[in-house]
C-alpha cells in the first residue's frame, strides 16, 4: 500500500493475496492434506504415439521359392464330350466271283444292283479279290469283257455277314464273222448289227466279233451299195461266218 495516497498497488496485491492464502493453510486441520482441501484431483497423463510412417513396419509377403509367374500352373478346365448315339454298323459280308464263257474261264466285271440301282462294282474272274458289301439280298450282273453287244447275265444272290460267298456264272457266247467279197475275193466292207431293230454294234469284214446267241439283222454296206440279211441266229459255243458277194 502507497503512503502517499492510500491505494493499493498492483505488487502489493499480490503481496496481500498471498499472505491470506498462506492465512488460510494455516487455519486448516492438521490432518487434512492440500489435495483433500482443495479437491485436488491428478489428471492422467495421455501420450498418443503416432507412428511415423517411415518407421512402420512393412507387411511380410511369403514367396515359395521356384514359384515364378511362368511356373505357377494354369488351372485345368474339363469339358465333358457330348454323347452322341450308337449307331449300329451294318454287318458286311463277301462276294467272290468266277466268270465262264462257254465253260472256260474268263474276265468280266461284276456289279450289284438293288431295286435296279447299281450298289456296289468290282472285277470278276481270273484271281480278282472279293467285294465285300452290307449283307442282304441283290441281283450280280456278270458282264463279259471284249463282246460285241456286251453279253451279261444276271444272278441273284444273298450275302450273308462275316462269310465270303463264291459265284461262278457262265454267260454263253457265240462267234460271228462277216465277209464281204467281190468275184470271190475279200474286198474291204463294213456290217451293221441289229438285234431287235437295235444296233448292237458293227465290224469289219473279215473281223470275228463275240456276241450272245440270239436272232439277228445284219446290213452289209459296200461303198454305196447296201445288203442285208435277216433272221441270223446264233447258238453258244457256234462261230459263224458269213459270204456276203456283191
Amino acid at each position: 500500500m502507497s503512503a502517499g495516497n492510500g491505494l493499493c498497488t498492483g505488487k502489493d496485491f499480490t503481496m496481500t493475496r498471498t499472505l491470506a492464502l498462506a492465512l488460510l493453510v494455516l487455519a486448516l486441520p492438521v490432518t487434512a492434506t492440500p489435495a483433500q482441501a482443495w479437491d485436488v484431483v491428478p489428471s492422467p497423463r495421455l501420450s498418443v504415439r503416432t507412428p511415423s510412417p517411415r518407421l512402420m513396419p512393412r507387411p511380410r509377403v511369403y514367396v515359395r521359392p521356384g514359384l515364378g509367374p511362368r511356373s505357377i500352373p494354369r488351372p485345368r478346365v474339363y469339358v465333358r464330350p457330348t454323347r452322341r448315339p450308337r449307331q449300329s454298323t451294318p454287318s458286311t459280308g463277301g462276294l467272290r466271283c468266277r466268270a465262264t464263257r462257254n465253260g472256260v474261264e474268263t474276265r468280266a466285271s461284276l456289279q450289284l444292283l438293288r431295286a435296279g440301282r447299281s450298289v456296289a462294282s468290282a472285277a470278276c474272274g481270273l484271281g480278282a479279290p472279293a467285294l465285300r458289301v452290307e449283307s442282304g439280298n441283290y441281283v450280280a450282273r456278270v458282264t463279259l469283257t471284249g463282246t460285241l453287244d456286251g453279253s451279261y447275265r444276271d444272278v441273284p444272290v444273298r450275302v450273308v455277314s462275316g462269310q465270303v460267298r463264291g459265284l461262278t456264272v457262265e454267260v454263253p457266247t457265240a462267234l460271228l464273222e462277216v465277209r464281204v467279197e467281190v468275184n470271190r475275193r475279200r474286198v474291204f466292207g463294213r456290217a451293221i448289227v441289229r438285234r431287235a431293230g437295235v444296233v448292237v454294234g458293227s465290224l469289219g469284214s473279215g473281223v470275228v466279233a463275240t456276241l450272245s446267241p440270239g436272232r439277228y439283222d445284219i446290213e452289209v454296206i459296200r461303198g454305196a451299195t447296201r445288203r442285208v440279211i435277216r433272221g441270223v441266229n446264233l447258238r453258244a459255243g457256234q462261230r459263224r461266218a458269213l459270204r456276203v458277194a456283191f
